[in-house]
């Protein structure tokens, strides 16, 4: 069952982030930008698992633990690069 929306999901958020990529590069590196936000979405599909198992063996709970503190930091930094990011464009 959760196959089905797993695929959905992230078939809808990887449009969105390849756009705000490809929005957020100069026209002359979104082919490198693109490419580079392939590669490591494919570095995470082989190594998330694995490190999932390796961290799942200490306590079935601990991937969850790890998983949720690594979205809080994605979270901080995503927010103040939005903070730079406005930050830099009202100077212009």
């Amino acid at each position: 069952m959760l196959g089905p929306l797993t695929s959905f999901g992230f078939s809808t958020i990887n449009i969105g982030v390849q756009s705000l990529v490809s929005l957020e590069s100069n026209a002359d590196e979104q082919g490198m930008a693109l490419g580079v936000l392939q590669s490591f979405g494919s570095m995470g599909r082989v190594i998330g698992p694995i490190l999932g198992g390796i961290i799942g063996s200490l306590s079935i709970g601990a991937p969850y633990l790890v998983s949720g503190i690594i979205a809080l930091v994605v979270l901080f930094l995503g927010q103040n690069y939005l903070r730079y990011m406005r930050a830099s464009n009202a100077k212009k």
